[in-house]
């Protein structure tokens, strides 16, 4: 078997398994998952640059765009966080806002 046959086969077993459906809210803590980890290696790489680094400018720009990316980090920590309290609701709870 080729690579692209054995890659068009493994295309069609993941189609033809019943996938779950998932609400919304379910795929956007998903993607909340992704985008936290995506940030993780994001800042933890410019703090490698950071270090590496002999140019003062460059280090400030780098450091300011890491402050930045640890505030995203947070927030998106934060609604995560919260979006997974909301995963568990039975529609009769009332949750503070």
């Amino acid at each position: 078997m080729k690579m692209n046959e054995v890659e068009e086969f493994r295309k069609q077993l993941i189609k033809s398994q019943p996938q779950p459906k998932k609400s919304k809210v379910a795929l956007v803590a998903e993607d909340l998952t992704t985008a936290i980890a995506a940030l993780d290696r994001i800042t933890d790489n410019l703090f490698e640059i950071m270090d590496e680094t002999d140019c003062k400018s460059c280090l400030m720009y780098y450091a300011q765009m890491r402050g930045e990316m640890c505030t995203a980090f947070n927030a998106l920590q934060f609604s995560h966080e919260e979006l997974n309290d909301k995963l568990s609701c039975d529609g009769d709870n009332e949750h503070n806002a």
